[in-house]
């Protein structure tokens, strides 16, 4: 595959690539196929060699066209996972992309980005391979829906998602649980009670009202523990 790769960039650099004969089966060859004979233009060999194949000239700058894009986006996501999308375009993509035409943004551009993330700069602590995943994820789909639009070639080629360590569980045994429930304030036992032994989130919890408590009571003891038994 990468010598394949090497080939169309090669053959894109000099004019020459056939996107019909490459990808005979895609839904887009006609939209590729070439009108005349193709031309030798003049390439910037730099931007080539970054991984910017771009003739996108009237494309917007990042922060505009993620502005928008979010926008877009808000009826197919759920506020919750909405937030979080902004909150990585607010604290990672804006500050870093937002001044950027989105098709000067380089491959290059990227990978070092992805390092940054993922190193401890400054005396900060670096971000999980998790949340380095998640902030290129949404950035990937911005770039890649930017290409579709200003017909360039996405950037976002080749970069792998960076590992990411297992999570160390140590969860409390029966007794210190019960240890932890005679001392914590008296205010505080129904809801750790609930917590420790339904598993349930804390969103999950927080989100609990009493009407539904209340259902679950009118349950029969066999049904009851069914309820409980599926939370567990």
């Amino acid at each position: 595959m990468e010598r394949v790769l090497a080939r169309i960039e090669a053959e894109i650099t000099l004019g020459t690539f056939d996107y019909g004969k490459t990808f005979p089966n895609s839904p887009r060859t006609k939209r590729f196929a070439p009108v005349s004979p193709p031309e030798v233009v003049a390439v910037d060999v730099d931007k080539v060699r970054q991984g910017v194949a771009s003739t996108a000239v009237d494309a917007p700058l990042f922060q505009s066209l993620i502005d928008e894009w979010m926008g877009e986006k808000e009826v197919e996501w759920k506020r919750s996972y909405q937030k979080k999308q902004v909150d990585i375009v607010n604290l990672y993509l804006r500050p870093e992309f937002g001044k950027k035409r989105v098709s000067d943004i380089t491959r290059t551009d990227l990978l070092k980005y992805r390092a940054y993330l993922a190193k401890d700069l400054h005396g900060k602590k670096a971000l999980s391979g998790s949340r380095v995943n998640q902030i290129m994820s949404l950035l990937k789909q911005v770039l890649d829906e930017a290409a579709d639009r200003f017909d360039f070639i996405t950037p976002f080629v080749r970069i792998k998602p960076v590992k990411q360590g297992r999570s160390q569980v140590d969860p409390f045994s029966l007794d210190e649980v019960q240890a932890f429930l005679r001392e914590v304030d008296p205010h505080w036992q129904p809801y750790f009670t609930v917590r420790f032994f339904t598993g349930m989130r804390t969103s999950e919890i927080d989100g609990l009202k009493w009407k539904h408590v209340l259902k679950c009571l009118t349950l029969s003891p066999a049904a009851l523990i069914w309820v409980m038994r599926q939370a567990i």
